[in-house]
């Protein structure tokens, strides 16, 4: 695998992470989140 394919892994499943929980963070705030946006992956 290539370097740059790997850290292109590891920073999408970092994203990912920040958005679940950006997403946890707004329905926690709001009451609501929408799953269209959760299956963004």
């Amino acid at each position: 695998m290539k370097k740059s394919t790997f850290v292109a892994m590891i920073l999408g499943t970092i994203g990912g992470i920040l958005f679940a929980l950006g997403c946890v963070w707004h329905s926690y705030r709001n009451g609501m989140c929408s799953g269209r946006e959760l299956l963004w992956e």
